[in-house]
Order: C-alpha cells, then structure tokens, then sequence
C-alpha cells in the first residue's frame, strides 16, 4: 500500500478526512519553518463527511453547550446501536472545523501521512 502524502503548506485549519489504518500504523508528520507567526490546526477526522447525516437540532444545540470552541472539554453520546452517535459527531467535528471537507488546504509547512 502507497502512503498518502499530503504536501503543502498550511495555515488556519485544515483536514484529512477518511483516513483509515487496519493492522499498521498512522505516522503523521508536521515540518514547519521557525518563521512562523501563527500556528496551524490540523485536524485528521476518521471518516468522510456524511451527506445524508440525519440533522437533530436538539443534540446540535446541547453539544454546542457543553463543549464551547472557546475551551477543550469533551463529551460523551451514548445510545441505542444504530441510533447515530457517531455521525452525529462526525458532523459537529466537521462543523466546527469551519472549512467543511478539504484534504489539502494552501498554508506554511507541509503535512506527510505515512
């Protein structure tokens, strides 16, 4: 199997979505130069974005309480198999990404995933 190598730079946030690992290992590499003024979010979501995710206001909203983008907290979906935790959670993720799905997005630096 051929790693995926995305190279570029980065800036503000970016994603590689649809990542997957089976028996082996995930090696992400960051390089970076030391002129850098601002640090860039990288974000790697197991999954591609789902567009036929069934929208659930009520849970959108409970979830933008607990966790604010102001601070690091986490959560936890719990529920019956099937009953859709994690695309739900899947697209709050992609939500507060604010990008949508990109797997290569023009910044400084260059990201490798071996």
């Amino acid at each position: 199997m051929d790693p995926q190598t995305f190279n570029g730079p980065l800036q503000g946030q970016s994603v590689v979505a649809g990542m997957r690992v089976s028996g082996g290992t995930a090696n992400v590499h960051f390089h970076h130069s030391s002129d850098r003024t601002q640090d860039a979010r990288v974000r790697i979501l197991p999954f591609s974005r789902n567009e036929d995710v069934v929208i659930r206001p009520s849970i959108f909203s409970q979830l933008d309480k607990l966790l604010p983008p102001s601070e690091s907290r986490s959560a936890a979906l719990w529920g019956l198999g099937g009953s859709g935790k994690t695309q739900v959670a899947l697209e709050f993720a992609y939500r507060r990404t604010d990008i949508g799905i990109e797997r290569r997005r023009a910044a400084e630096g260059s990201v490798s995933l071996h």
